[in-house]
């Protein structure tokens, strides 16, 4: 079960907050950004703002843990950082043992990565200032059948000639027409865009073809 409202407040004032990282960490991940954003516009002192190891080892501690980040899509990119395993030790672990209280900040989630969070690390408390439902994906689109089916069937052509530089997504089609996992959304930050985006907006691809907003 998630910490109460309560809880949470308490926690901030000895908190440690960190990034998530991907699922193959690299220094460029949106969490770090978020990081740098807590201390500029939010005054989070810099020595509370640790990496993914250190707060590991607070975690252990029983010290409350704010894990921040721009963006939940399908939540396999947080569920990644709770049950890594760093030496024979993770987040999931150290719960198990000290029961620190988790916060989860991001600025966008998706329904999807909510329920899968929920439903995989019940003990996280997600605080999110957007939810985005199936109204803001390509399926959710208010439009008569005949609309919808042009619409799938240009993405479905256009498909074929993205080349998204992520391997994992030339794994399968359906991830090259609807972004990952399928999700379809339509949705950017000014900084960078979420893979489970339509790729037709973001992936470079054959014959001289140029995205319309570059994923960085």
């Amino acid at each position: 079960m998630a910490p109460s409202r309560e809880t949470l407040i308490q926690s901030l004032s000895s908190a440690v907050f960190t990034p998530v990282k991907g699922e193959h960490p690299n220094p460029t991940d949106s969490g770090y950004l978020l990081c740098r954003k807590a201390r500029q516009l939010l005054g989070v002192p810099e020595n509370r703002i640790v990496d993914t190891s250190d707060a590991l080892s607070h975690a252990y501690d029983g010290r409350p843990i704010v894990f921040l980040d721009d963006f939940v899509g399908s939540g396999d990119q947080f569920l990644t950082t709770w049950t890594r395993d760093m030496n024979g030790r993770s987040f999931q672990g150290a719960h198990s043992i000290t029961g620190f209280t988790a916060i989860y900040i991001t600025l966008v989630t998706t329904e999807l990565g909510l329920n899968a969070i929920r439903s995989n690390a019940p003990q996280v408390a997600v605080c999110a200032a957007h939810v985005l439902d199936k109204k803001s994906t390509v399926f959710g689109i208010d439009a008569e059948p005949e609309v919808i089916k042009n619409i799938e069937s240009i993405l479905t052509k256009y498909s074929a000639r993205l080349t998204p530089k992520e391997d994992y997504m030339t794994a399968t089609t359906q991830y090259r027409t609807f972004g990952y996992k399928k999700v379809g959304l339509m949705f950017g930050f000014e900084h960078s865009i979420p893979d489970a985006t339509l790729p037709i907006f973001w992936s470079p691809g054959t014959n001289n073809w140029e995205p319309l907003i570059e994923r960085v």
